[in-house]
């Protein structure tokens, strides 16, 4: 499957989203998160983060 620059753009901004949006219990910006985000083959983009 190829993306699109604007749909690389597009996951980079999801994936760093669902980062700033990751619970760590205590939110300390010292906290480590992680961000993730998929395209579905009909154009979808979910994220999520993760302490």
């Amino acid at each position: 499957m190829t993306i699109t620059d604007q749909q690389e753009k597009d996951l980079i901004t999801a994936a760093l989203e669902g980062m700033r949006n990751a619970f760590t219990g205590t939110n300390k910006p010292e906290d480590m998160r992680f961000g993730a985000a998929i395209l579905t083959k009909k154009g979808n983009i979910y994220s999520s983060g993760q302490l």
